[in-house]
């Protein structure tokens, strides 16, 4: 009689919930609130996103049998628990225990996988979106994650902006977009805009990283090709070489970094390129240990002491009033 009433219940609740739209959409296995994110079917799993931002949820990829099964067992495991109660506590206890641990494995590592996501997103994603949506003409409110496709893995997979329609694209346009997002990404990035349709596209893809260590072996062949007001710094993407231009583009240079930054070692490397052009390098080091390796090097003047220091500079001006 009792398992007669509970399929009698069961059928009545199928009918009840049948008569709603929420509740067809709960038998059904869609979501409650009719929106598709996924392009999974009752009977199968979903591949790919319907959501700009090409990212989908593990709960939203499962077919539909997969969510109703979840949302049954939700409904059941309470009534169940009861039941077993009601005829062996401790045995109820303990496969409740147990049923519980198992179901907050996934959940746990979905959740974690969320965490690190959404970190993510307010560290790099939001800030790109933030620099780039007055340029680009985004409307405001829009989610940075509904245009910008940025993975946690950004720099290898590669970054996807969904440029609005309105965005004219010209070429001064694209080249100032690609120096914002670059200069928020941080590296070099080669962008590729596709102006087509009515979701134009910049896509970037990080430029392979510079070698770690440039040895003279390979620094060899750009030291000697270099003219004399553009010595090489080192290798950069693609083992193009890193220079400077003293005739035309930067006739000064102000090197800013904090300490072990690599100001010494850049200077260096400039004054080493000057002499072997015959030049001459002037050297006030303060520190006195900066720049030792130049104390005694032909063709250069090389102060420590403030009064060294000081006749150096008077030497200097004299020179560039002559």
């Amino acid at each position: 009689m009792t398992v007669a009433a509970a399929l009698i219940g069961a059928l009545l609740l199928v009918a009840w919930l049948s008569s709603k739209q929420t509740g067809r959409r709960f038998l059904s296995g869609q979501h409650l609130d009719g929106r598709r994110r996924s392009d999974c079917t009752f009977l199968h799993k979903g591949r790919s996103s319907l959501d700009i931002s090409g990212h989908v949820s593990s709960w939203a990829k499962l077919a539909g049998w997969e969510r109703l099964a979840w949302r049954l067992a939700a409904v059941v495991f309470p009534v169940a628990f009861i039941a077993g109660w009601s005829l062996n506590p401790p045995v109820t206890v303990a496969f409740a225990i147990t049923v519980s641990l198992a179901s907050l494995v996934s959940p746990t590592m979905r959740g974690t996988k969320v965490v690190r996501h959404t970190r993510h997103t307010l560290k790099v994603t939001k800030p790109l979106a933030d620099a780039l949506a007055l340029h680009v003409n985004q409307d405001r409110g829009v989610r940075a994650r509904h245009w910008i496709d940025c993975p946690p893995d950004y720099r290898t997979s590669g970054v996807t902006v969904t440029l609005p329609a309105k965005f004219q694209g010209t070429e001064e346009q694209q080249a100032k977009a690609h120096v914002i997002a670059a200069g928020k990404l941080g590296g070099e990035w080669e962008p590729v805009f596709n102006m087509q349709g009515d979701t134009p596209t910049m896509t970037l893809t990080h430029s392979p990283e510079p070698v770690g260590f440039a040895g003279w072996d390979i620094l060899e062949p750009h030291l000697t090709a270099a003219e004399e007001p553009c010595p090489v710094l080192g290798l950069g993407s693609r083992g193009a070489p890193v220079t400077l231009d003293f005739a035309s583009e930067t006739p000064h240079v102000l090197i800013s970094a904090p300490s072990g930054g690599g100001k010494s070692a850049a200077a260096r490397i400039v004054a080493a390129h000057v002499l072997h052009h015959g030049g001459q390098v002037l050297i006030l080091d303060y520190k006195k240990i900066s720049h030792q390796w130049a104390d005694g090097v032909p063709g250069v003047t090389y102060a420590r002491t403030a009064a060294e220091i000081h006749d150096a500079l008077l030497a200097l001006h004299a020179e560039i009033a002559a």
